[in-house]
C-alpha cells in the first residue's frame, strides 16, 4: 500500500475510503467533508479520505497523491479532450489499492480535474464502490450541466468549458474518453430524486442499484436558526421594517447558477414595489463582488463573507426569502440551508430545486431563465407575512424529516455494506 494513504488497521472496522478533490471548497466537497468526519466520530468505521490538494489544516487520515510537478499540468485543462495520463500521482496510488487496503471506496465529484479517472474505473473493477452524483457530468458524459436548451449560446459555452476551443469539439472528446473510462460503481447516489432519475435514465451505468440521499445538515443544531429578525438585522445595519432578500452572490461566469437572472429579477422587482419599500439586499459574499455594479443603486445592499454555521443561520434569519436563479441544479446547500432557518426560498425549479420548494409548499418556482416570474414571486411573497411564516415552518420541518446528520451517515453505512454484499456476490 502507498505512503500516501493511511495504513492498514487489524480491528475489524468498516475501511472506507473517500475520494473528492479538495477537503474544503463547493457544495459536493462540503458534503463528502461532513460525511468523512461523521464517520469518524463512529467507532466501527475508519474513514480515510484521498484528495486532489492540500492546504495544510486538513485532519489526520486526508492525504494526497498528487506529485508537485502536477500543478503544472493543471493547463491542460484548456485544451480539447481528457488528458487522463497527466495524473501520475493518483495512478500510481489507486492502482495499488485492493479489499486489503479497504472494504469499499467512495466517489464524490471526480470530475477529470484532479484524479485519473480511468485509474478510479480500474478501482471500482477491484474494491466494492459507490459513487455520489453531484452534477450531470456522468449521466450526460462530460457535462456538468446540460443548458444545451436554454437559448442563450454564451451561458451554454461558459457552463461547459470556460475555455476558447469549440465547445461542440471538447465534448465529444469527453463523450469518446468516458465510453471506455466511466468508472462503474456498485451503487450510485444521489441527494435529488431528479439526479436518481437522470442517472437511471442515461443508460450510462450498469448498475441496477441507485439510491436517493438527500445531503446532511448539520445547521439544523445551530441555535442561531431560531433567532429574532429584527435583532439580526440590526447587527447589518438594515431597517427592521423594510424587507430583506438574500442572495448568495455565484460567480458570474458559473451559467448554470442563473446569477444575471436574479440580478435583473431584484431590479425589475425594484420597479413594481412602492420606493418606500425597496427590498433591503443582503449578499452572501464579497463586497468588491462583480454582482454589485449590476444592481440597482436604488437597492440597498450589504455584502458578507461568511463561513461558519453560526454565522450563516444569522444571516439567513435577517433574511424574509432567500433568491436562487438556478438554471439547473441538483440539492443546492442555500435550499436547504435557508429553509433551516425557516426562510422560503424563491427561485426556479430547475432539477432537485422542485423537490425543495415543494408544490410551493416551502417557497414559489417559477420556471428557469424568466426574471420578470422570479420578480412577480418575490412581490407576492414580501407582501403577505403570513405565506412567508407558513412556508417557513414547512420548510424547516421538510428538511429536519430529510436532512438530519445522523440519518445521512446511518444510511451511507448500510449502503457501503449492501456494495460490499453485491460486489462479493457479482465476483464470487
Amino acid at each position: 500500500m502507498s505512503d500516501s494513504l493511511p495504513p492498514d488497521n487489524t480491528m475489524r472496522q468498516l475501511r472506507v475510503l473517500i475520494v473528492s478533490p479538495m477537503y474544503r471548497s463547493g457544495g459536493a466537497e462540503r458534503c463528502a467533508r461532513e460525511l468523512f468526519e461523521g464517520l469518524r466520530a463512529r467507532g466501527d468505521v475508519e474513514p480515510a479520505m484521498l484528495v486532489n490538494r492540500l492546504r495544510g489544516d486538513e485532519p489526520p487520515g486526508v492525504r494526497s497523491p498528487r506529485y508537485r510537478v502536477e500543478r503544472w499540468l493543471d493547463y491542460m485543462r484548456v485544451l480539447p479532450g481528457m488528458h487522463d495520463w497527466r495524473h501520475f500521482g493518483s495512478r500510481r496510488v489507486l492502482d495499488r489499492l485492493t479489499t486489503t487496503d479497504f472494504d469499499v471506496v467512495h466517489f464524490h465529484n471526480i470530475v477529470g480535474s484532479g484524479f485519473s479517472v480511468a485509474a478510479l474505473a480500474r478501482l471500482a473493477r477491484r474494491i466494492p464502490t459507490v459513487w455520489t452524483l453531484h452534477d450531470e457530468w456522468a449521466p450526460t458524459s462530460g457535462l456538468a450541466y446540460d443548458l444545451s436548451h436554454f437559448t442563450d449560446p454564451g451561458d451554454r459555452q461558459r457552463c461547459s468549458a470556460e475555455i476558447a476551443f469549440d465547445w461542440d469539439y471538447r465534448a465529444t472528446c469527453t463523450r469518446t474518453f468516458l465510453a471506455s473510462h466511466l468508472p462503474q460503481p456498485v451503487i450510485v447516489v444521489a441527494p435529488s430524486r431528479y439526479m436518481v432519475s437522470l442517472a437511471r435514465d442515461s443508460g450510462r451505468f450498469k448498475t441496477d442499484e441507485f439510491e436517493y440521499l438527500p445531503n446532511a445538515l448539520p445547521m439544523l443544531d445551530e441555535p442561531n436558526c431560531s433567532l429574532d429578525a429584527t435583532t439580526t438585522r440590526e447587527r447589518y445595519g438594515f431597517r427592521p421594517e423594510i424587507p430583506v432578500v438574500l442572495i448568495a452572490a455565484m460567480d458570474l461566469a458559473v451559467a448554470y447558477k442563473g446569477a444575471r437572472y436574479g440580478l435583473e429579477a431584484l431590479n425589475h422587482y425594484a420597479t413594481l414595489c412602492d420606493p418606500n419599500r425597496l427590498p433591503q439586499v443582503l449578499l452572501l459574499t464579497s463586497d468588491d463582488h462583480p454582482a454589485n455594479k449590476y444592481l440597482s443603486p436604488a437597492l440597498k445592499r450589504k455584502c458578507v463573507h461568511l463561513t461558519t454555521n453560526e454565522e450563516l443561520a444569522s444571516a439567513y434569519r435577517a433574511a424574509d426569502i432567500t433568491l436562487i436563479p438556478s438554471l439547473r441544479e441538483n440539492f443546492p446547500y442555500v435550499a436547504i440551508e435557508s429553509l433551516a432557518c425557516r426562510t422560503p426560498i424563491v427561485g426556479t425549479t430547475a432539477g432537485g430545486m422542485a423537490e425543495i420548494i415543494g408544490n410551493n409548499e416551502r417557497g414559489i418556482g417559477v420556471e428557469p431563465a424568466d426574471a420578470k416570474a422570479l420578480a412577480l414571486a418575490m412581490s407576492r411573497m414580501l407582501n403577505n407575512a403570513e405565506i412567508i411564516q407558513s412556508m417557513g415552518a414547512a420548510g424547516r420541518a421538510w428538511v429536519e424529516e430529510k436532512c438530519r446528520p445522523e440519518c445521512n451517515i446511518n444510511r451511507s453505512i448500510a449502503i457501503y455494506r449492501a456494495a460490499i454484499d453485491r460486489f462479493r456476490r457479482s465476483t464470487g
